[in-house]
């Protein structure tokens, strides 16, 4: 059987259009596909996290509660670091980092403070690469303690 080729001994066009419908090639090119798209499964992509919507509101005097929104593929630590001088603390540069918990997606913890004190609070998180991502640092202003009365009672008039 002769063979249909150019002047250049390369195969005709048709040849190369005859052979990619041939079912081997149609065989070799799904299984080339299907492994292609069974290791792209297997890579799981690590995303860097994500803060959104963190509030922070004093449950008792000079008690305060964080909370936030962190989505990432998987946190491996996550808190608040403080500062009461530096206005976009990280967990690099701070006055101090207190460590909270996640449930699901939400972030919350509970830290104690000096009373009367302003303070730069920012969320940070650390995903399972090791890379840290601090969000927005919020500026809070914790209340005086009230003095317990039972601890301090005033005279009776």
């Amino acid at each position: 059987m002769e063979r249909n080729t150019s002047s250049d001994n390369r195969p005709a066009a048709n040849d190369e259009l005859n052979r990619s419908r041939h079912p081997s090639f149609r065989r070799k090119r799904g299984r080339l596909l299907l492994l292609i798209m069974l290791l792209a499964a297997a890579c799981q992509r690590t995303t860097v996290p994500v803060i959104t919507g963190t509030r922070i509101s004093e449950v008792e005097p000079a008690v305060i509660e964080v909370t936030a929104t962190i989505t990432a593929s998987q946190i491996d630590e996550c808190g608040i670091c403080y500062s009461t001088t530096n206005t976009s603390p990280t967990p690099e540069q701070n006055d101090g980092i207190i460590y909270g918990q996640m449930d699901g997606t939400t972030f919350r913890v509970r830290a104690t403070l000096s009373p009367r004190t302003t303070y730069y609070i920012a969320v940070f998180a650390t995903n399972d690469a090791g890379r840290t991502v601090s969000g927005s640092a919020l500026k809070f202003t914790t209340s005086h303690v009230i003095p317990n009365q039972a601890d301090n009672p005033l005279p009776n008039p």
